[in-house]
């Protein structure tokens, strides 16, 4: 056996043995759990794993879709309170400049797109 494969053997027997001595697992807070999901642009999936080899239980797939929803419809009243406001502030006859890109951590599934107020230079 190489030596470069007897190290990572024995890395991986260590893994085991640390993982034989662990406590109970970390349980996650739902709400952050969803939050630091969508702020990562990961899956659920992904997430998971990664919570998972840090010994930290997180919620359920439907119980994380179900909370994903409720902060999505939180997000999106913020959103429309915010462009209510300054769209109150923008004077008459003047038109919103903007631009979009699409995220490529995301695969191009989703655009940000950026208003910005010609005259106040307000986002």
């Amino acid at each position: 056996m190489p030596r470069r494969t007897k190290a990572v053997a024995k890395r991986i027997k260590n893994l085991v043995q640390s993982a034989k001595n662990r406590v109970e697992p970390y349980v996650v807070n739902t709400v952050e759990f969803v939050l630091s999901v969508l702020l990562s642009g990961a899956t659920f999936c992904q997430s998971e794993f990664q919570f998972m080899l840090n010994n930290i239980k997180v919620p359920s797939e439907a119980t994380f879709h179900r909370v994903q929803e409720k902060v999505g419809r939180v997000i999106i009243e913020v959103a429309r309170e915010s462009v209510n406001y300054w769209k109150s502030r923008m004077r008459k006859c003047s038109g919103p400049l903007f631009d979009g890109s699409w995220s490529q951590r995301r695969n191009a599934m989703f655009c940000y797109v950026q208003f910005v107020e010609e005259k106040l230079k307000k986002l």
